[in-house]
């Protein structure tokens, strides 16, 4: 097959793409870097510390923590210290607590046999995975107000933010537990028990403005299109969509607009991305709009 004359990458407008640099996130990565800088430096006296990330859909919520776990991980390395991450969309390996421990027991410890075990039993195995084998561990829980609301079932919240209780005697090394939501609704489904040990103050994510979208917009068009194939009238024109009340900010949907825009160019061979595909496009995607 012949290379594309519209992409040079086109797999960096995927979502699932976390670039090194976050544009306008740099204070929500601080804060996070923050609060587990000592996870690293004095691991053998940092608590189990549970952190809230809440905001719309689209914002960042998610690049930002993976990103600031990655940077964490290479702090661990750097002090000879091993650490695994277990990340978890709720939405797609959620349903219950036997199906998320066991998510989480295969990512961390994928050696350890969960067939036959309970869901708290799979828990006391990582801990004592963790403590056997020298490891320290990062959970990040995605879409944490989606499962509550879905299966009503809040005990997962009490089990992760007491992990440091089911052996007192013992070290808790699991240092980070990550909820990350879309608002604070799902508080209303949490008894006064799971409300403490999750803690009342999240780190809340702004909407980008229409000059912040513009600048992610450009350096991800940079990264995914050849030189010259799509303007800076249109990334302006994307911005304005993305911030519309129909779109609500996300920027996973300006991707998709990019992606698509960029494909039916390439169908049509013209060599450049037109208003026409952009347009087309959000139309598709947004089929009541004109």
């Amino acid at each position: 097959m012949s290379e594309s004359s519209i992409f040079l990458d086109r797999s960096k407008l995927s979502p699932r793409y976390i670039p090194k640099e976050l544009p306008h996130r740099e204070k929500e990565i601080e804060k996070i870097y923050h609060t587990y800088k000592e996870s690293f430096s004095s691991p053998d006296t940092f608590p189990l510390t549970i952190l809230q990330v809440v905001g719309p859909a689209g914002i960042g919520k998610t690049s930002t923590v993976l990103s600031t776990v990655r940077v964490l991980n290479d702090q661990f390395a750097k002090n000879r210290l091993k650490m695994k991450t277990a990340y978890v969309n709720l939405k797609l390996q959620g349903g219950n607590k036997y199906a998320i421990y066991r998510y989480i027991l295969e990512k961390i410890a994928p050696e350890l046999p969960a067939q036959g075990l309970s869901a708290e039993e799979m828990l006391r195995y990582l801990l004592r995975y963790l403590i056997e084998n020298k490891t320290f561990a990062f959970i990040i829980l995605d879409e944490i107000d989606y499962l509550i609301k879905i299966t009503k079932d809040s005990g997962i919240i009490y089990d992760l933010t007491r992990l440091n209780e089911f052996d007192p005697e013992t070290p808790c090394l699991v240092k980070g537990v990550i909820f990350i939501s879309r608002s604070t609704e799902f508080y209303s489904k949490l008894d006064q028990a799971e409300l403490s040990s999750l803690g009342r103050i999240p780190i809340k994510f702004p909407m980008y403005t229409l000059k912040q979208v513009g600048d992610i917009l450009s350096k991800r068009c940079t990264e995914a299109f050849r030189p010259g194939v799509i303007g800076t009238d249109l990334i302006d024109k994307i911005s304005e969509i993305t911030i519309s009340p129909d779109v609500k900010g996300d920027i996973r949907y300006s991707l998709e607009l990019l992606l698509y825009a960029g494909n039916l160019a390439e169908s049509g061979g013209t060599g450049v991305v037109s208003l026409a595909n952009i347009l087309k496009v959000h139309s598709q995607l947004h089929p009541s709009l004109s």
